[in-house]
């Protein structure tokens, strides 16, 4: 009997393509997931504070680099620190 063959292309692509699709987020959905506006979000990427991804004329960001952001810009009470 003949191995099966691996699974390439179709399926397993398009299996990948929905996990990127996940993490990355179009300006309006980073937009909500920060609570901040769109221009802001703009703002932001164009001057660096927060990293971006261009595909097309889409700007797109990384689920991981919002969280990031977050966990950065989380501030402690007294006694709390990590």
């Amino acid at each position: 009997m003949l191995p099966k063959p691996e699974k390439y292309g179709s399926e397993t692509q398009a299996q990948e393509d929905k996990e990127m699709e996940r993490r990355l987020l179009s300006v309006s959905e980073a937009a909500k997931y920060l609570a901040v506006r769109k221009s802001t979000l703009y703002s932001w990427a164009q001057r660096r504070r927060i990293p971006s991804v261009k595909i097309g004329r889409r700007l797109l960001f990384d689920r991981e680099d919002l969280d990031r952001l977050i966990v950065e810009q989380k501030r402690f009470g007294l006694g709390m620190r990590p």
